[in-house]
């Protein structure tokens, strides 16, 4: 129940700042960041010029590993769709058998996991973001798709993170590199 009462804090406080600059300041943006009722978004170009760096000094194996990363994601997708069919099966067809190893169970804090697991939890997410955006970023820089920028946000307690390109220049990019820079971010 404390949690609970946290995160109800929390929200009333990150409200409360909200209001206080729109209200005062007439503002919702302070250059690269920008604040929502209960989400920010906090934008940067300087991961694009690492991004060029990376790929300038290894364009070779960032070839090799995109190409690498388009054929795992078509497994990948197979042994989903075959995994998520076989669990469906086993539940309509054997409920008896329906065990923990079947059910997808949603992370809650307090609920499913305890709050102590909740700093690892949060470092790992941490990790996943930048290496998947990265490795989206870095192929659609080797592909010479512009990105307009790279980010972070926040969504109340769900971090996220995010690579824009140029919708244009991707949409008119070719199909091989559409899948490589799709695929880019699972395979990371």
């Amino acid at each position: 129940m404390v949690i609970y009462l946290c995160l109800l804090v929390l929200a009333a406080g990150w409200l409360l700042i909200y209001m206080i600059l729109r209200g005062v300041f007439s503002r919702e943006s302070l250059g690269n960041f920008k604040l929502y009722p209960l989400a920010f978004v906090l934008r940067s170009r300087k991961a694009i010029e690492f991004f060029d760096k990376v790929v300038d000094r290894s364009p070779l194996f960032l070839t090799v590993l995109s190409n690498i990363g388009v054929a795992i994601g078509f497994g990948l997708t197979a042994f989903s769709i075959y995994f998520l069919a076989k669990n469906l099966g086993t539940y309509l067809f054997a409920p008896q058998q329906v065990g923990p190893q079947n059910i997808v169970v949603p992370l809650i804090i307090g609920v499913t996991i305890k709050l102590e697991h909740l700093p690892y939890i949060l470092l790992a997410l941490g990790i996943v973001l930048i290496t998947h955006e990265g490795m989206h970023g870095l192929v659609a820089r080797l592909e010479k798709i512009r990105l307009k920028s790279t980010g972070f946000f926040l969504a109340f307690i769900f971090p996220g993170g995010f690579v824009e390109p140029d919708e244009e220049e991707f949409n008119k990019a070719p199909p091989k590199t559409k899948m490589r820079v799709a695929a880019a971010g699972s395979f990371a």
